[in-house]
């Protein structure tokens, strides 16, 4: 079973992720959810996520220096990032850092 790890300073957001998707039926579990991208790196450095699921927009730690940060830790997690702003920027720069998918918010489940 893949693990997941949820992170946005949003928790609307998170739990909206959280209960909308049937993670089982995925063969995936929800292990963290995490509200700053600064814990979030706290808890990977101990016990790694196989897929990461991030906000891009974050007071204290974006999603794309996580991402960056998470990707040292283990080349093999996998990462979708969402944003409610539509830059291009954002998407180019995920890419270029090995990022799995981006997402517009309102996500549709």
């Amino acid at each position: 079973m893949k693990k997941v790890m949820l992170v946005d300073d949003n928790a609307l957001s998170v739990e909206g992720i959280s209960k909308s998707i049937d993670w089982t039926a995925l063969g995936a579990q929800v292990v963290h959810i995490e509200y700053s991208g600064r814990s979030a790196l706290e808890v990977l450095k101990e016990d790694p996520a196989d897929i990461i699921i991030s906000d891009i927009e974050m007071p204290d730690l974006d999603g794309i220096s996580l991402s960056r940060m998470a990707i040292s830790y283990n080349p093999f997690v996998k990462i979708i990032l969402i944003s409610a702003y539509d830059k291009f920027e954002y998407a180019k720069n995920a890419i270029r850092i090995g990022v799995y998918d981006y997402i517009e918010k309102p996500i549709d489940y």
